[in-house]
């Protein structure tokens, strides 16, 4: 197995993650595969602004182009980068232009599943 495929692995395993505890609160959810479209996952859940996520395993990999590409999405939902540091979850939001919001929030509680020890 190459050094790309396990990037990729990684990749796909936290996206699942990020996914899995999505649905588990409640929200419908699409996944972009191959990283295609300007979010990895989208979702969705009635009464509520959809939210757009791109997510990364490391706070340093998100591009400029990255952000713009999602920044795209922010017209229709909520716009988030999210991502891991160590083996806690992250998301900033992305706003109008690519603009990556200060404020940093750790998802410990927000994706907090009874059972789910990943």
């Amino acid at each position: 197995m190459g050094k790309g495929t396990n990037f990729y692995a990684r990749g796909y395993n936290f996206e699942r993650l990020v996914w899995k505890r999505m649905v588990a609160i409640g929200y419908f959810g699409i996944r972009s595969g191959g990283s295609r479209g300007p979010a990895d996952l989208v979702f969705f859940k009635e009464g509520e602004t959809p939210i757009f996520a791109q997510c990364k395993t490391g706070p340093e990999l998100i591009t400029p182009d990255e952000r713009m590409k999602l920044a795209t999405c922010s017209p229709y939902g909520q716009c988030f980068f999210v991502y891991k540091k160590g083996r806690a979850v992250y998301c900033r939001e992305v706003g109008p232009g690519g603009l990556l919001h200060d404020d940093e929030h750790e998802l410990k509680d927000w994706f907090a599943v009874p059972g789910d020890e990943e």
